[in-house]
């Protein structure tokens, strides 16, 4: 033994402790789970914002589309396409072409009789 207390040899003799493994591999557990986390977190809140900002701008294009001019706008989706018009368009028409676009008010259709309500 040394005057300074034990020698390197004795302490390269002793084991590890489990003890001393413990700390380390919490260490690194949690840094893994706190990186795991934020990027799950931040993943969603970008995702979201570029979903948001994606429609709004598509509202926004189509608004510019249909406001300016009173000619029908095509919608594709997939394999399904609607066109949009205006609706200020339609009633800056004459009344004359108005009378023929414009469908029958629902209240009319329903108090008509049919033949066999009638019999």
């Amino acid at each position: 033994m040394s005057v300074l207390g034990k020698t390197t040899r004795e302490e390269a003799k002793k084991p590890a402790g489990w003890k001393k493994m413990l700390l380390p591999g919490y260490l690194l557990f949690s840094a893994i789970f706190i990186i795991y986390s934020l990027y799950t977190y931040f993943g969603g809140v970008v995702y979201q914002a570029g979903v948001n900002q994606g429609i709004s701008s598509a509202v926004v294009q189509l608004m510019q589309q249909t406001g300016s001019k009173c000619e029908p706008v095509a919608l594709t989706a997939g394999d399904q396409q609607v066109d949009v018009i205006n609706i200020a368009c339609l009633q800056q028409q004459d009344p004359a072409t108005a009378a023929q676009v414009a469908p029958a008010p629902l209240d009319a259709m329903d108090s008509e009789e049919t033949p066999a309500e009638g019999q």
